[in-house]
């Protein structure tokens, strides 16, 4: 049984940019394990479709809907969704920009992935088969 992936994008393109290289270089692997559900930032819908290259699959949903079919959470370091997933008892990983802080409200959380490459995610998603 393959496991749903929900990849929530973030409003400021750059991390967008960067969650889709990341799944984009593991696409195979992701392709042969996983469900892909891709939830643009509401405010960048238009911008994501210029960025999403692989054409991974978008979701409308509001996340509150989809909140029950979802396995593993993957977002940027600085959306409050991931709390949000926290809090209802979803694995989540988040992926840190080299060049900030990591502005993330799970930071301290030990029990919340944080990585900055796609070596690291598929490491952490393998463990979840």
């Amino acid at each position: 049984k393959k496991l749903t992936l929900l990849v929530i994008c973030d409003y400021t393109d750059s991390y967008t940019e960067k969650q889709i290289k990341i799944l984009s270089e593991i696409k195979d692997y992701l392709d042969k394990n996983f469900i892909i559900k891709i939830k643009p930032h509401p405010a960048k819908v238009t911008n994501f479709i210029n960025i999403n290259k692989n054409k991974f699959p978008i979701i409308e949903e509001n996340l509150e809907k989809i909140s029950t079919e979802v396995d593993i959470v993957l977002t940027s370091n600085t959306t409050t969704a991931a709390l949000e997933f926290h809090i209802l008892g979803k694995p989540v990983i988040s992926i840190l920009d080299d060049k900030a802080l990591n502005l993330s409200p799970l930071r301290r959380i030990k029990d919340v992935n944080f990585i900055s490459n796609s070596s690291q995610l598929i490491n952490i998603l393998k463990n979840f088969k």
